[in-house]
Order: structure tokens, then sequence, then C-alpha cells
């Protein structure tokens, strides 16, 4: 059990380093080791003003979801939230600003189409052995209208990814705040509508050694996603299968939103299961690097008037529109 938990946790940080893996390529004036020095110290210098009231004002580095109407910039950088307001609807229902950012054909690349490629919606990484569970395709630009195709996807960006809130999670999301620029890009490369590739640096990391993280075609509504290994690697083959939950329409998909909802239920500490979609996920809210640093060690206040209150969208739209 304990070697098993060791490794899904091993698993959870090297697939956060194969998904920042463009990020530190495309983002080196915001990491400068000057900028780093000065913003560590005056990281250090604020939280020895923090008060204990205000330490505990906050839960773990996350606040709940803000009222509607809130401006991106008055967000904190990290949200939990119960796994059912991953449906936009039901969040904005319910009169707060949903966590997560819904592709549709205005905000996605209109050469989409051409390719027949869909990825509209929300989408679920049912199986994977990472406390990670939704994706969105938002902002997700392509290279050409001809196969092949490369793919820029905005995934580290605001309301584009979620993980579970457990430990293992929280860990991935530390790393993810700490290292991952949310306004860089992560590649894949589609040979056909059928088939793809997602690119990793993980190929040459001693230990884990990954050969391929290629994507396979089921259906309209679902991918196989393989992580296939090295034989020198410690790890397994495994593979999840990617599954739209929400359509492009933001309407619940029939079959897979009640299967999903069923998988998130909490759990107490007797053991009592929660009901469907009462499990907590953690987001980005919104784009500001700085801010998600600060708020794995700080409250979220502190954080805004730290880093600033920078006018940053949890929606991308692409190059190309």
């Amino acid at each position: 059990m304990l070697a098993s938990t060791a490794r899904a946790l091993l698993l959870s940080l090297a697939c956060v380093a194969v998904h920042g893996s463009e990020a530190q390529c495309k983002s080196t004036e915001t990491c400068a080791a000057a900028d780093d020095a000065v913003e560590d110290t005056a990281l250090l210098q604020k939280r020895q003003q923090v008060t204990s009231s205000e330490k505990t004002a906050s839960i773990g580095f996350t606040q709940g979801l803000a009222k509607q109407g809130t401006p991106v910039s008055d967000r904190c950088a990290w949200v939990s939230y119960e796994a059912t307001y991953s449906l936009p609807s039901m969040a904005s229902d319910a009169g707060l600003e949903p966590p997560m950012v819904l592709a549709t054909d205005e905000n996605t690349d209109p050469r989409f189409k051409e390719l027949n490629l869909d990825f509209n919606g929300l989408w679920w990484m049912r199986g994977d052995p990472v406390p990670e569970l939704l994706i969105s395709f938002a902002g997700t630009t392509v290279n050409s209208s001809t196969y092949p195709v490369e793919l820029e996807w905005p995934g580290p960006a605001a309301g584009h990814w979620s993980w579970i809130d457990n430990f293992p999670g929280r860990i991935v999301v530390a790393d993810t705040g700490a290292r991952l620029d949310p306004n860089a890009m992560t590649n894949v490369t589609m040979f056909n509508d059928t088939q793809g590739d997602i690119f990793t640096r993980l190929t040459k990391v001693p230990l884990i050694w990954v050969d391929s993280y290629p994507l396979y075609k089921i259906d309209e509504d679902q991918w196989l996603r393989p992580t296939l290994f090295q034989k020198r690697s410690l790890f397994p083959d495994t593979n999840y299968t990617l599954t739209r939950v929400v359509m492009g329409d933001g309407k619940p998909h029939p079959k897979y939103w009640p299967l999903f909802l069923e998988s998130q239920r909490s759990t107490s500490w007797l053991g009592r299961r929660g009901k469907p979609g009462s499990q907590t996920l953690i987001s980005r809210y919104n784009n500001n690097f700085c801010q998600a640093k600060c708020e794995i060690a700080l409250p979220c206040s502190v954080c805004r008037d730290l880093c600033g209150r920078k006018p940053t969208s949890p929606a991308v739209v692409p190059k190309s529109l």
C-alpha cells in the first residue's frame, strides 16, 4: 500500500513536470533570478507580518468560489469547490463565478472544424492514477488546417485544470503553483483526427524514463491516453480515458456527467460517503503567477496586496481569432 501511494505521488509530480516543460521555455522573463530573489525576500518579510487570525482565515492555500461579478483580479489564485460546481451553470445558478472555463467554438481555433477535431466542453481524466480530474481545452490553437498539426494548449491557465483536494493532490498543486507559469502553453502533435502525441521531457529523466504520451480516439466523447514507460523505468505502463462530461453548449453529458458525480463522493473521517459530486477539487482562479506562488504560504488577501491586482482572465482567447 505504501509503495503504491509513493509511486502514485511520484507519478503526480512527474505529470506536473510534463505540463510545465514548455512553460519554462516561454517564461524566461517572468522567472529571472533577480526577480525571484526580490520576490522571495518580500514574501518572507510579509509572512512575518501576518497575524494568527489572518492565517486562520485561509483553508490551506485555497479559498471558496467568489460571488458572481467578482473581477478576476480580485479573486484568489487558487479556489476549492465541490465537484458539482465544475458544471459552469451550477456555479452560475448559485450566484458564484465558475471555477472551470468551458471550451467552445468561440474560444478555440476555428480550424478545428476543418481538422474534424472536437475538444469542446470539459473532459474527465477517468481512471488516472494521478490526483488530477478535469481539463478544458479553451483557448487551444493549431498551426495548420492539414495534418500533421501542432496544438498549443493553455493547460496551466486558470479554469483549465482541476486536482483532487487530498494530500497527494495538494503536493501537486503546491509544486504547480511554485514552478508552472499559468500563461504558458503545452504542445500536442496530432497526426490525424484519431491519433496524437503529447510532448514530454520525461523521456530523459532518470528513474521515470517516459517513452511517450500517445492519444487515441475511441469515439466522439472518449480518447484513450496511455502513459508508456521505457524498460528501465520504475513504473509500469498505465492509461486513463479522457472522457467528455460537459458538452460544448454547457449541458451535462447525459451518460458521463452522472458517472463523474458518482465517482466524486466525499468521505468523512468515519468513512461515511457524501452525496454525488461532494468531493472537493482545486483549480487556478486567476493567471497571476506571483499570487499563485505566494498563496502556497500566505493568505490570499496578503498575496493580492503583495503581487498587485493584475487584470488577468481565466478565459484564454486563441491567438488566431
